[in-house]
């Protein structure tokens, strides 16, 4: 999200078109939905949920 943003507020041809915010939030999400994606809970997760909750 930082990355855009500030890659976003040096383009000035981005900078006339869009509000940096707007695509930093966009790809920050798809970042964080691919990841989640492809990476694999832990095995204990619900264990220690459990755990937590007592």
């Amino acid at each position: 999200g930082t990355v855009v943003t500030i890659g976003w507020y040096y383009i000035p041809v981005l900078k006339e078109n869009l509000y940096e915010l707007i695509p930093a939030f966009v790809l920050s999400f798809l970042a964080t939905w691919i990841v989640s994606r492809f990476t694999e809970k832990p095995e204990n997760i619900e264990e220690a949920f459990i755990e937590f909750e007592k």
